[in-house]
């Protein structure tokens, strides 16, 4: 039987029922005791599913017409009545009655009710194909009534998703019967029905920019609140490209809140917040690069996204910036630096790495990035510290190197791209780095593993971030008061595979945050 675009079209359904007629007890002459009337009544019944084509066990090209194959049932629930349906693709036949390229389901319905059914007595019809088996793909309950079981692993192809977690239903009448003669007799009547699809589809492309072969085996992780998803995924090459495809199937009405999709080893990215509806396909197209190797030759970059300035307080004497790819201007005094800037100005900063070692003195004496520019960071930040090496430079030169860098600029909001390549830190080297950027939502990948005295100390205090990467397995006592203060409730923290000693809190992973292994 064939379901015609399943996932925007309805099914034109005609049924039909034929009742078997039902004699009167036989009687004793002599019984003492009367016996129990029948309690359940056995209906032949039948339905024709709409004109088709030729019968397969698979979906077509396009993904949403999923044809019936020999196997597949209709489970068939109403008050005090069920049954199950068998599809038989060689029948045209409804009763007697020959209906020209139908598909047919037919068998039994059991009525435990107080005489005949009622012609308006509802009936739900769902679909169960040969694909989808008891206790695995479905549950059936004791009346009939069908759930399916929607995966936690995800379905390699669209076909697969289609075939094994469709929901398909259709809800109509009875219908009417007569008795005539002693047998009986179909009558014709006909229901125009609904059969829809109440599964709703996320359907993953990923774009592989970083180097992935094709044929390479890749696992991609979807955190949905308490919910965890995983992919193991083969790229193909495809259209020049190296892609990685998934299905995830899931019940209609299922919400998406601050979800996440994690290539493991390669990449993080959110996904849209949403209320998912059955009988939908949702495209999740990501492209997953490789940040380090785009960005660690990229000097220290602040973009401005509005009009406004950059401003530098306190700045190292010795430092250097270029506006747009422009000349290197030095800063020859500590006195305050003020650039102004476009939305899309990029202005790349320098250190000579001699003389400017930390950007930290005293209380009295810090460098501080800010200004009235809303912006994003970018690049190696070595290159404050080196001006030619800085993209081989991972040795930090001492304590204090960048604590307090951006303390309180409101103004930022993006540092994903932000590359700490230092994998052994020095104490206080990041200490207050982003502490009261409120604004600030996506911050740098932290690859150390080894934390140090104060490394960490409220490096994200008081931010917006949704998501934290830290790859640290020994915490030491780097991450005091870190997280404190952080406006977002319901976060991502990314850790290291088989990391288990991390504390929950203001010192450790926010409380409420979901927690992923990279």
């Amino acid at each position: 039987m064939n379901i015609k675009n399943m996932f925007w079209v309805a099914l034109t359904v005609t049924a039909s029922l034929v009742v078997a007629s039902c004699g009167n007890d036989s009687e004793i002459a002599e019984a003492k005791t009367p016996v129990a009337p029948q309690t359940t009544k056995q209906i032949p019944y039948t339905i024709s599913v709409g004109t088709s084509s030729a019968t397969r066990a698979t979906v077509d090209a396009d993904n949403s017409t999923l044809r019936f194959a020999a196997g597949d049932k209709l489970y068939i629930t109403g008050e005090n009545i069920k049954g199950v349906l068998s599809f038989n693709p060689e029948s045209n036949y409804v009763g007697e009655t020959f209906v020209d390229a139908e598909n047919i389901f037919s068998g039994t319905l059991e009525y435990s009710g107080a005489g005949d059914p009622a012609p308006s007595l509802a009936l739900t019809a769902t679909l169960v194909s040969a694909q989808q088996t008891a206790d695995n793909e479905i549950n059936v309950d004791a009346a009939g009534a069908v759930t399916v079981n929607y995966p936690t692993t995800a379905c390699a192809t669209m076909n697969e998703a289609v075939q094994k977690y469709s929901l398909l239903t259709a809800s109509f009448p009875f219908d009417e019967y007569n008795q005539t003669g002693g047998t009986d007799n179909l009558v014709n009547r006909t229901h125009r029905i609904m059969l829809t699809q109440q599964t709703a589809f996320l359907n993953f492309a990923i774009t592989f920019e970083d180097g992935t072969a094709a044929g390479s085996a890749i696992t991609a992780k979807v955190k949905n609140g308490v919910v965890d998803y995983t992919a193991n995924v083969t790229t193909v090459a495809e259209n020049a490209k190296v892609v990685g495809k998934f299905v995830l199937p899931v019940a209609d009405g299922t919400t998406l809140n601050n979800a996440i999709l994690r290539v493991s080893g390669k990449a993080t990215f959110a996904i849209t917040d949403a209320t998912l509806a059955g009988n939908k396909v949702y495209s999740v197209n990501r492209t997953a690069l490789n940040i380090a190797s785009i960005y660690t030759a990229v000097p220290f970059t602040i973009e401005a996204t509005s009009a406004g300035n950059i401003k530098i307080s306190k700045p190292r004497v010795g430092m250097q910036y270029s506006k747009n790819g422009g000349a290197k201007m030095a800063i020859s005094t500590s006195d305050n630096v003020t650039i102004s800037v476009s939305a899309g100005d990029k202005v790349q900063f320098y250190g000579n790495g001699t003389t400017i070692t930390k950007y930290y003195e005293s209380s009295s004496n810090i460098t501080k990035i800010g200004g009235t520019a809303e912006c994003k960071v970018y690049g190696n930040v070595m290159s404050l510290v080196d001006e030619t090496g800085f993209a081989t430079n991972t040795t930090l030169p001492g304590s204090y190197t960048f604590a307090y860098l951006f303390q309180n600029n409101t103004k930022l909001t993006d540092a994903s791209n932000l590359i700490l390549p230092a994998m052994t830190l020095t104490d206080h080297c990041y200490m207050y780095m982003f502490q009261g950027c409120t604004n600030l939502t996506a911050g740098p990948e932290l690859p150390a593993s080894v934390l140090v005295t104060g490394c960490y100390q409220s490096m994200f205090r008081g931010t917006s971030l949704k998501t934290i990467t830290c790859l640290a397995t020994n915490l030491g006592n780097g991450a005091n008061y870190w997280v404190q203060d952080i406006k977002t409730t319901s976060g991502t923290f990314i850790k290291a595979e088989g990391m288990t000693s991390w504390p929950t809190g203001d010192s450790g992973i926010p409380s409420g945050w979901n927690v992923i292994d990279y």
